[in-house]
């Protein structure tokens, strides 16, 4: 299973190809981090 820092971290090489696209996903998932870390019980999903 993916893990959130996984992801960002692929966005994250992948930022040279596709900056714009990639700060609007980066921001969904720093919310989607930022929820799991008020509601750890999610983590496992």
């Amino acid at each position: 299973m993916w893990r959130v820092i996984n992801i960002k971290q692929a966005t994250l090489a992948l930022r040279p190809q596709l900056q714009t696209r990639l700060s609007k996903y980066e921001e969904q998932w720093f919310m989607i981090e930022h929820f799991f870390k008020k509601e750890p019980l999610l983590r496992v999903i």
